[in-house]
Parts: structure tokens; C-alpha cells; sequence
């Protein structure tokens, strides 16, 4: 008899019940079983899968095949049962489908009957792994929320948000962290990697303390209000709470979370720390993964640090200088050493033609373009932009007048010493500096989105 690990068994099992090999013992996205003729459903044991293991790793004749199904006690597959190579149909609400060795099948019904039902026992169904990588006060929040509003989206917001709040050095050093106050970055390749392989797989238990930080943090992420309604659930029980109940109590809500991450179709993290420098080496590891890298006008993106009082225009030269060099190296190796994998979302190109960036960018991620996420679109890009001025939000605001902010706000001094720090940005992003846009443009009342920056968003 051929040697069948678990590991083969789990294969199988997952291309039969249609979900992800990761994804059992831990309520995978399972499909209702689909009937054969005559009503007849298809009962699986463990004998049922070594045969199909002697079908699949078996590379010498049908007989050889059928001798190895009758070492595995099931005579009722001799000379019984059509063997045929055949594609399983890719689900209609997931088109990430990929199939690794023979493309081999299982015939459900014996020889002789109206219709013969296959199976391919060697398609793997594969979560859609989404990274938004993007900046400090780029837009990165809405974005993300756009994603989101796709139905079976699980978003992990900022894991990485408290490694540089985390005061003991001991956690300082070994996550080797840049922390300064704009540009924070985290640098331990083996950590990030090991950090995004566990969130991705969805085995959010295991994850360091400083990273489950974010999870009971951030509204935004999915399943906030539950883990805080598990915990107070919990805790309203408990006469004392000590450190050692909160710990295990937040751990069982963590698994609770986990359980909602294994149910979803997409996995998304969103994050402004990580260059992509260290995602060149991560993708190798994450080979399926989907990367979204956000960019903005840098002169946008100082502008709205410094009214969100992260910033002082007084020490705009170093401000800038780290924005500018972070965003040009970004942008170099996601559009030369990346491009395959990074979708490259302009936020001003966004807010000028939402629906149109917006089906572009849920083409390339595969999801499913709805009209409630045009509805939401029209509710979050033409509000009043009075709204946009509160941390964490994605806003209900006029998207356009958010976009051109900086022009009417910004010192012209200020935007001088930003364009000397920025013009690489400003050559690949094909902008025009300061001095070129202000005098063409005077007045808010006067700017045409689509002119100011055309040559941006008119590849």
C-alpha cells in the first residue's frame, strides 16, 4: 500500500469540501455538498481518501492503481469507478483557485449510469492575502475601509502600531524598530515575516503581546466590538481581576477572533510601517500575496500631520526629507522589482474618480465590485469637509477639496523646502512644484481636480 501522511489527507480534504488546507479544524468557508444523480451525496472516511491518494501519488498503470485499492479494503473501486482528469469550476465568488501536481479526478458514480460527477482531488482553494502598505496621514484609513466594504474582508489594522510605544527596551531591540515620530519602521525581517505568515494563516493566539495590542486598539478592525464584548462579558463575572485573569481572559476572545478570521475569503492588513525593502524579501515568503501601495502628494500628506499636530512646520526640512526618501524607495522597488504584485493607488487620482480607481483596484485584488460599495463610495467622497479632522477616521468629506487642502494652507516658505526635498517623489509621481500649481491656481473655487493633477492620474 502507498504511504498516506496527514498532510496528504488534508490536501484532499480541503479540495473536496472546497476550503483551504490552513483553514481545518477551525470552521473553514465550507460550501453545502452537492448532490450526485439520483440524490445520492458522496460519504467520505478515511478509506475513501487513500484511495484517491493511490489514484493521486501513484504514477504507474490503472491496474497498479486498482491493486492499491484493494490493499486498502475497498473492493467496490475495482474496475468499478471511471478514472478521468478534470478542473473543478472555480466558485463564483472566488476566482483563486490553484491547482499543483496532476490535475487528476475521482469519478462519484459507477461506470454506466446518465452522468459521471469529478472531482479534483489536487485543486487547492487559497485565501485572498491583501498588504495596504502606505504613509502617515495618506489616506491609507479610507482606503482600507474601500476594501473592507467587500463582503467576507477579515482587516487587520496597524499590527505593528505599538512596537514604538512599547517603552522597555528589551521589546525595542528585538523588534529593531526606527521610531521616530513620522516615519516609524519596523526592521527585524524574521519577526515581520513571521508576524505576517501567522496573521494571514489566521493564528492570531499565537501573535506577540505588542501585536495583539492593536487588535483591542483600533475600532476598525475586524471584530473590535466583539473581543471587548467577550472580555466584559468575562470580566463582569469576576469578582477580582488579576493579571493572570486578564491575560487568559483576553485569550479566549482571541480565539473567538480567530474563529471569524478563518470563516472570511480575504485577509487584510493595513500598515504604515513597513518599507519595502523588507516586503521585497517578505513576498518570496508569501508568494500569493497581493500588495497595495498608497501613495499621496507629499506636500498632502505634511499638511495633514501638521493639523493633526504630529508634526511642527518648524522642523519641516527633516519632515520631509524622511517622507520623500522612504516614499522614493518605495515607489522604485514596487514599480521596477515589484510590479507583478503591487497595485499602485494614487490617493488623488482616488478621490478625483473613486468608482473608476475603485473597480480597478477590486479587479485586481479579485473581489466582487457591488452597487453598495458605489453607494458608500458617493456617501465617503462628497460629504462636507468640515468632517475631516478626527484621528483613525475614514471620513464622510468632499474628497476633491481634501486632496487640494495644502494648496490655500500651506506657507509658500514651507512648500519650497518641501520641493527641494521631494523632487524625486515629484518626478515619479509626475507632479509640478509649488510654484508652477500656485500660479496657475489661485482660489479653491477655481481648481478642476482633474487638471491640477492630470499628468498624475493620465498615465
Amino acid at each position: 500500500m502507498l504511504s498516506v501522511t496527514e498532510y496528504d489527507i488534508r490536501q484532499v480534504t480541503a479540495a473536496y469540501l472546497k476550503y483551504a488546507p490552513d483553514r481545518m479544524g477551525g470552521g473553514g468557508r465550507k460550501k453545502k455538498p452537492v448532490a450526485a444523480d439520483n440524490g445520492y451525496y458522496f460519504l467520505l472516511d478515511i478509506q475513501f481518501f487513500k484511495v484517491i491518494m493511490c489514484f493521486c501519488f501513484s504514477n504507474d498503470t490503472v491496474s497498479k492503481r486498482q491493486d492499491c485499492y484493494s490493499k486498502v479494503g475497498y473492493p467496490m473501486f475495482q474496475g468499478k469507478y471511471n478514472l478521468k482528469n478534470n478542473n473543478v469550476s472555480v466558485p463564483p465568488q472566488h476566482k483563486s483557485v490553484v491547482t499543483t501536481g496532476v490535475n487528476s479526478s475521482v469519478v462519484a458514480k459507477p461506470m454506466g449510469t446518465k452522468k459521471v460527477k469529478t472531482l479534483n482531488v489536487t485543486a487547492v482553494y487559497r485565501v485572498n492575502k491583501i498588504l495596504l502598505a502606505s504613509y502617515m496621514r495618506s489616506g491609507s484609513t479610507f482606503s482600507s475601509d474601500l476594501i473592507y466594504q467587500n463582503r467576507g474582508v477579515f482587516l487587520i489594522f496597524e499590527p505593528f502600531w505599538h512596537i514604538c510605544r512599547w517603552q522597555t527596551k528589551p521589546i525595542h531591540y528585538t523588534w529593531d524598530a526606527i521610531c521616530r515620530n513620522s516615519e516609524e519602521e519596523i526592521r527585524n525581517l524574521n519577526k515581520i515575516s513571521d508576524v505576517l505568515h501567522d496573521m494571514f494563516m489566521c493564528n492570531l493566539f499565537h501573535l506577540p503581546a505588542e501585536i495583539l495590542k492593536s487588535l483591542w486598539f483600533f475600532q476598525q478592525g475586524t471584530g473590535y466590538a466583539i473581543l471587548n464584548k467577550c472580555y466584559q462579558f468575562y470580566k463582569n463575572r469576576q469578582d477580582n481581576v488579576s493579571a493572570a485573569f486578564d491575560s487568559a481572559t483576553k485569550g479566549k476572545c482571541i480565539r473567538n477572533l480567530e474563529a471569524m478570521c478563518k470563516n472570511s475569503s480575504t485577509i487584510l492588513i493595513k500598515t504604515i510601517r513597513l518599507s519595502f525593502d523588507q516586503l521585497l524579501k517578505i513576498v518570496t515568503k508569501i508568494p500569493e500575496l497581493k500588495v497595495v501601495h498608497l501613495v499621496r502628494d507629499p506636500r498632502a500628506i505634511l499638511h495633514s500631520r501638521e493639523e493633526a499636530k504630529q508634526i511642527d512646520y518648524r522642523h519641516i526640512r527633516n519632515e520631509s526629507h524622511g517622507l520623500c526618501f522612504k516614499m522614493a524607495n518605495n515607489i522604485n522597488i514596487g514599480n521596477h522589482l515589484m510590479k507583478e504584485k503591487v497595485f499602485f493607488l494614487k490617493y488623488e487620482c482616488l478621490a478625483a474618480n473613486p468608482v473608476i480607481i475603485a473597480k480597478t483596484l477590486y479587479s485586481f485584488l479579485n473581489l466582487r465590485y457591488t452597487r453598495k460599495i458605489d453607494s458608500w463610495l458617493i456617501t465617503h467622497t462628497q460629504g462636507d469637509v468640515s468632517s475631516f479632522d478626527r484621528k483613525f477616521i475614514a471620513h464622510v468629506a468632499n474628497s476633491r477639496l481634501v486632496s487640494l487642502k495644502w494648496i490655500y494652507t500651506v506657507p509658500k516658505d514651507v512648500l519650497k523646502l518641501i520641493d527641494k526635498e521631494c523632487r524625486n517623489v515629484y518626478k515619479s509621481l509626475r507632479l509640478s512644484d509649488s510654484q508652477t500649481i500656485l500660479q496657475k491656481y489661485t482660489y479653491i473655487n477655481k481648481f478642476n481636480m482633474t487638471k491640477v493633477y492630470d499628468n498624475m492620474c493620465n498615465e
